[in-house]
């Protein structure tokens, strides 16, 4: 199996953080996993599993419809290239290229909402595609809390949102945790 993680970015923080987590955890299952991101990119926090990353991809707010068709084309390019088979896309504007992309390939799509944030308005025409379009026909949405879950559910199928919440990993942490017992992965200081 092979997957398309689409971001904005990739820098230093939550979202980074949970796409590493995810990138490790596939790659352990034996999945290949392909990352596509933006122009904010920092490649030092990328773990060493990923197979390839192509940064750069105009995804941003800003961009103009002529950089959002040649977005969508690169990644419908790294999608045949690499036999993707599925693509897990995570905020925030990247969203409108990845499924548009998913789409055009004929592949299954998940998109996942890391908060609130997730949901911003980009203006009118981003509004209309991410909240008419895309949310309301979308077959796998995961939210990291209920709030998100409730946000999502006005323009989603309730059936579709998956709530998991955020994780941390304490892996190679060789310090202990102040209320964090082994076997027991609840708490966070």
């Amino acid at each position: 199996k092979s997957i398309l993680i689409v971001a904005e970015q990739f820098t230093l923080g939550g979202l980074e953080t949970h796409i590493r987590g995810e990138i490790k955890q596939l790659s352990e299952q034996g999945v290949l996993v392909h990352l596509a991101v933006g122009n904010a990119f920092d490649p030092k926090f990328l773990p060493k599993c990923v197979v390839s990353v192509v940064s750069g991809i105009a995804m941003e707010p800003s961009v103009s419809a002529e950089e959002l068709l040649t977005a969508i084309d690169k990644l419908r390019v790294i999608i045949r290239e690499h036999s993707i088979d599925a693509i897990h896309v995570h905020p925030f504007t990247s969203i409108i290229p990845a499924v548009a992309a998913a789409e055009l390939e004929g592949i299954p799509y998940a998109i996942t909402f890391h908060g609130p944030s997730s949901l911003s308005s980009y203006g009118p025409m981003y509004d209309f595609l991410l909240k008419e379009v895309i949310l309301s026909s979308a077959s796998l949405i995961f939210s990291v809390s209920p709030e998100v879950s409730r946000l999502l559910s006005v323009y989603s199928d309730p059936n579709a949102i998956v709530e998991i919440p955020n994780s941390v990993d304490f892996e190679g942490k060789k310090k202990k945790i102040l209320g964090f017992e082994d076997g027991n992965s609840k708490w966070l200081v």
